[in-house]
């Protein structure tokens, strides 16, 4: 209903005469929440807009436009500049380095269900002025369903189960053959964004159920489980030794798996310089008004604490140097119970043992491994190919651009530039000098996603770690590789003129002679 509004909202300002509304409708965008996702804007003509106006608006279905993100010739909401809607704060950003170009596109990071809606990107100052429009769809995947025993007595148990999630769910109550139970729907609603299901069944066998939760648009399927006892008894003895057995059992399992997950933290691989998240829930309890912490307990450094809204900042200053300004959560999913949090950009320091915790509540623990880039040996003056690639997707129309990277970002050299068909040349500047004339593309094989280079002619000083990258992809993508550059073999004919042409016996006598 929301989204319709929206385009209701959209169709009538296509009618007043000063919008550039195509005949099918804006461009449409889906994403996973959670996700990044890239909001495209750029003028056709690729104008320098450094010193120009632009302005990103969401179309609102009750409080008219929400501003998104305002560029007025260098001053925007993030460097002072006042009037940016609270719910989009510290989240968009734009590419400043491609102003130049006619490039107006914004990133939102972390999407929310709530983001879905209409987009508008307005320069108003031009003659005629132009508007963009994109449709952004936000969906979020269902989290795992809650199972509860609402009723039990000696010869049925009242089954309760509650899904939310969007896309809308698909909720089904099975046995443990899989077959699909009679089940009442007590609840089919919906709440900014996200819809919840609660089905109800009563059941008169022993035996494991099953709540089913299926998204078949975005292709998820979760499920929980529940184990129930129906004993055929009223009272007696007989009934309460065999629930105190099932108790008994449970204790134990319940403590071998306490103890494994002590033991054996859950283990998460990433590579270096992408974002990981790293999972933790008392679901469905609500932790707005609770603590929870994050550490990193092999060497003790702190990395994430909310305490009933604060976090580290000024005022809680102990945050390690290592996170600050990496480390994010999920404001919007504290209701649920959800402490997870995301670690942006992580480098092989980050690896290690992580340990949430709550107070008298439960501890989780991660394992967190960073991998180092793929690493290619070559010999001096070699030709070698550096891989990047997205598997069966067309690159011809996007860009990616190669970089050697340093520990000093200023010091990074520009490799490989490739922007939907302009490369570094004498009307394009900017290629570092020590690459100009050794770096070639595959251009036949960008339509299947190959964005690989060739370094023509190596030399030891090409050595280092080199980023390929895809800034303007939905889900902007980068790929890390090592290079290592080592001194060439030398040919037989580089060796010392007494030695060519000499057999064993005749170089064994000439070392005696020397002898």
């Amino acid at each position: 209903m929301e989204l319709l509004l929206d385009l209701l909202c959209l169709c009538l300002l296509c009618l007043t005469g000063k919008t550039l509304c195509d005949e099918n409708g804006p461009e449409v965008i889906k994403v996973e929440e959670g996700a990044d996702v890239m909001l495209p804007c750029s003028l056709s003509t690729k104008e320098n807009i450094e010193f120009k106006f632009f302005d990103w608006r969401k179309v609102a279905r009750t409080d008219g436009l929400k501003e998104v993100f305002l560029y007025d010739a260098g001053i925007h909401y993030n460097n002072g500049l006042d009037g940016q809607s609270e719910e989009f704060k510290g989240r968009v950003s734009h590419f400043q380095d491609e102003l130049k170009h006619g490039n107006a596109s914004i990133i939102i990071r972390n999407t929310q269900v709530t983001d879905s809606g209409v987009y508008t990107c307005d320069f108003p100052n031009f003659q005629p002025p132009q508007t963009f429009y994109i449709e952004l769809v936000v969906v979020g995947a269902a989290l795992k369903p809650f199972v509860t025993i609402l009723d039990a007595t000696a010869y049925s148990a009242k089954l309760q189960c509650e899904v939310h999630g969007n896309p809308k769910p698909k909720v089904e109550l099975q046995d443990s053959d899989g077959n699909i139970l009679h089940a009442k729907v007590t609840q089919d609603s919906e709440r900014e964004g996200s819809f919840y299901i609660t089905l109800q069944t009563t059941v008169t066998k022993t035996g494991t159920y099953r709540c089913v939760a299926t998204q078949e648009e975005i292709r998820h399927q979760i499920y929980a489980e529940i184990s129930v006892y129906i004993s055929g008894f009223s009272t007696g003895w007989i009934a309460a030794t065999v629930i105190g057995v099932l108790f008994l059992v449970a204790g134990v399992i319940l403590a071998v798996l306490l103890y494994r997950r002590k033991k054996e933290p859950k283990r998460i691989k990433v590579e270096e310089g992408d974002d990981v998240t790293l999972p933790c829930s008392l679901w469905p309890m609500d932790i707005t008004s609770k603590q929870f912490v994050w550490q990193k307990t092999d060497d003790g450094q702190k990395v994430f604490l909310y305490d009933n809204g604060d976090l580290y900042s000024d005022e809680l200053p102990d945050q390690s140097e290592q996170f600050k300004g990496r480390v994010s959560y999920f404001e919007d999913e504290l209701e649920q119970g959800n402490a997870s949090i995301t670690i942006r950009n992580t480098t092989r320091a980050d690896s290690g043992e992580y340990r949430c915790s709550f107070q008298k509540h439960q501890t989780f623990c991660i394992k967190l491994d960073v991998v180092g880039p793929e690493v290619i040996k070559v010999e001096e003056g070699s030709d070698v190919t550096l891989p990047c690639s997205l598997l069966h997707k067309d690159i011809w129309l996007t860009q990616f651009n190669w970089k050697k990277m340093s520990q000093n970002d200023e010091s990074q050299m520009e490799v490989f530039l490739y922007d939907n068909g302009d490369l570094y040349s004498d009307e394009r500047p900017g290629q570092s000098e020590q690459f100009k004339g050794r770096v070639s593309h595959f251009q036949d094989e960008l339509k299947q996603g190959n964005a690989s280079i060739t370094i023509r002619n190596t030399t030891r000083a090409d050595s280092g770690h080199y980023r390929c990258k895809f800034p303007f992809i939905q889900k902007p993508q980068i790929f890390y590789i090592k290079l290592d550059v080592v001194a060439s073999t030398p040919e037989p004919n580089e060796l010392h003129p007494l030695m060519n042409g000499m057999d064993g016996i005749e170089l064994h006598s000439l070392m005696i002679e020397r002898l």
